[in-house]
């Protein structure tokens, strides 16, 4: 039987959040966030897999839906081996702070590709993560589409122009 992975991509319903309205300025997008949700038999519910609140969490979709506006979803067909891999790997991340120094280095990565200089993300760190490497990590382990950059130097946009392109690929 297989089961769903879907990554999505949303924004925060509460008006005041300054972090989400730069993301979205910055990338000029209707979303500032990236996530990963799976269905958890044990519990009967969809779970939302995401970097936020400054550390890696899970809330139920139920949950999540209150307090976020969805953009858009991508759903992947997964078998069951890769379902509990999937879910075995998300509680394992479960509490890693949230990188926030990496997401600063994705604007200095902006920054520096407006005057046509490549860099690295200069402060990406192991052992902790922000949304969108999260997210980028799921659909390069267990689904194997890799995006042609490294984790920690992608953006929500990046992910989102790759699995819209990835999508129309495999339809």
């Amino acid at each position: 039987m297989s089961k769903k992975l879907i990554v999505g991509f949303s924004r925060p319903k509460a008006f005041f959040e300054p972090f989400s309205w730069l993301i979205r300025l910055v990338q000029w997008t209707s979303y500032s966030h990236a996530y990963v949700r799976f269905y958890l038999e044990s519990t009967n519910q969809w779970i939302v897999l995401q970097a936020s609140g400054l550390k890696v969490n899970m809330v139920t979709w139920e949950h999540f839906r209150q307090i976020e506006v969805i953009a858009k979803e991508f759903e992947f067909d997964i078998t069951d081996r890769k379902n509990s891999k999937i879910i075995s790997w998300s509680f394992n991340k479960l509490g890693l702070p949230y990188n926030l120094l990496s997401v600063f280095g994705i604007g200095l990565i902006l920054l520096f590709k407006t005057f046509g200089i490549k860099i690295g993300n200069p402060f990406s760190g192991k052992g902790s993560l922000f949304c969108s490497e999260l997210a980028d990590i799921v659909v390069s382990e267990f689904l194997g589409a890799h995006i042609n950059e490294l984790p920690y130097d992608v953006t929500p946009k990046d992910l989102f122009t790759y699995l819209e392109k990835y999508h129309k690929l495999n339809e």
